[in-house]
């Protein structure tokens, strides 16, 4: 009965945080000595948990993907020149990101979402928020209006984090982060493939992997003033992404039996930015990844075990 759960893996939104999803990725490959991928019927992604399901999709491994992002963090967050306020454009503009995606993807970036079902097997089901309607979107494998999407055009779509990237524009429809509204993206993934394939919630395995929280004693918005504006909470967007998590959270505990979902993430005790991309950021990340997945952590954990057997 195990043995025949369909197994989802769902990678939660986060910008350079993605690089703890990474480093837990390839720990549970070096401990299971096994690609996750093949093990995954279907992949959920959020932002750069979208970004990496594609690249995990399209075959590049764990280490690759650590590997661009390593690489290429300057060129993601580089700012704009100085006569661009922030407080009239986006932060960063995408060309760094887009270029790092083309670089995970390779060859996929310009094929569909079809193509990419028919040579890796592997269901993808990625988050994004159509801006003018507020519309959540789940661009997947499965529906038809999805299937000719191009891998780029999904990987910009899901992470056109608002004050940080600009919206993306696809067929004159624009696209803000799926972290806007689905930031973890465990419940909606699962209801709706759910619904997609026919089958019920009970046949689902799910390993759900974060990017880090902020602890409740250092929570982004209790130096906010009462009355403060725009401009003081665009600064603490964190906020907003970290504030779902655990009501998301309690839902899935409520939702699955522990034997069948299992979530890795790692509790900061200091406030760690999006665009993070210092030295001491990646160390601290790459160090929570190492005691998430450590033997004592993970030994005994039913859901993962189950996930990761052959």
């Amino acid at each position: 009965m195990q043995s025949e759960l369909i197994k989802m893996l769902s990678l939660t939104g986060g910008g350079y945080r993605g690089l703890y999803t990474a480093q837990v990725i390839r720990a549970l490959e070096l401990h299971f000595k096994s690609q996750i991928r093949n093990h995954c019927d279907c992949i959920a992604g959020t932002s750069i948990g979208g970004i990496i399901a594609l690249g995990l999709a399209v075959g590049k491994s764990s280490e690759q993907i650590i590997d661009a992002f390593k690489s290429n963090k300057q060129k993601i967050f580089a700012p704009k020149p100085w006569y661009h306020s922030w407080l009239y454009s986006s932060k960063y503009d995408n060309t760094g990101l887009k270029n790092t995606v083309k670089s995970i993807l390779g060859d996929f970036s310009d094929k569909t979402m079809q193509a990419l079902k028919e040579y890796s097997g592997i269901d993808l089901l990625i988050t994004t928020v159509q801006m003018d309607t507020g519309k959540t979107v789940l661009i997947n494998t499965i529906e038809e209006e999805f299937k000719q999407w191009k891998l780029i055009d999904v990987a910009l779509a899901t992470s056109a984090a608002p004050t940080f990237f600009p919206a993306y524009t696809r067929n004159k429809i624009r696209y803000l982060d799926g972290g806007v509204s689905c930031n973890m993206p465990d419940i909606l993934a699962a209801q709706t493939y759910s619904k997609m394939r026919g089958i019920t919630l009970s046949e689902l395995n799910i390993l759900s992997i974060g990017t880090c929280y902020l602890s409740d004693g250092y929570c982004s918005a209790s130096k906010i003033d009462d009355d403060a504006g725009g401009a003081r909470w665009a600064l603490n967007l964190e906020y907003f992404i970290d504030a779902q998590t655990p009501l998301v959270l309690k839902q899935c505990e409520a939702m699955f039996k522990k034997h069948r979902y299992f979530r890795i993430d790692s509790e900061l005790d200091f406030e760690l930015k999006l665009d993070n991309i210092s030295q001491a950021a990646e160390d601290h990340l790459i160090e929570k990844a190492r005691i998430a997945t450590s033997q004592q952590n993970i030994a005994s954990q039913t859901a993962l075990l189950q996930f990761m057997q052959p």
